[in-house]
């Protein structure tokens, strides 16, 4: 259950993004890129992290530590690295090409 709370919770917070940046009058590659680079990393980290806490036996949570990352298997290790990666290209390049557009 607080997979799904979790899962919503994240949602809840990107439609309150998404309306901020339409009554900003941003431009719309900024809102897909911005918003696709942040729903990214916030559902593939809380999945990895998922998987690790699963791994060890402790429960679901809504929090982690850093001390989890170190716990983590190197392919997972290795997916977190790139999704956090290819997170930031997303929101930079949305910054970057659209940030000061008009639509």
């Amino acid at each position: 259950m607080q997979k799904i709370g979790m899962n919503v919770f994240i949602s809840m917070v990107l439609v309150a993004a998404t309306c901020v940046m339409l009554a900003a009058d941003s431009h719309p590659g900024m809102i897909v890129l911005v918003l696709g680079g942040m729903s990214l990393s916030c559902f593939r980290v809380n999945a990895i992290m998922g998987r690790g806490r699963a791994r060890r036996g402790e429960a679901q949570d809504f929090t982690f530590r850093f001390a989890d990352i170190g716990e983590l298997k190197a392919s997972d290790l290795i997916e977190l690295a790139a999704t956090v990666l290819v997170s930031l290209a997303m929101l930079v390049i949305g910054i970057t090409l659209f940030g000061r557009q008009a639509p």
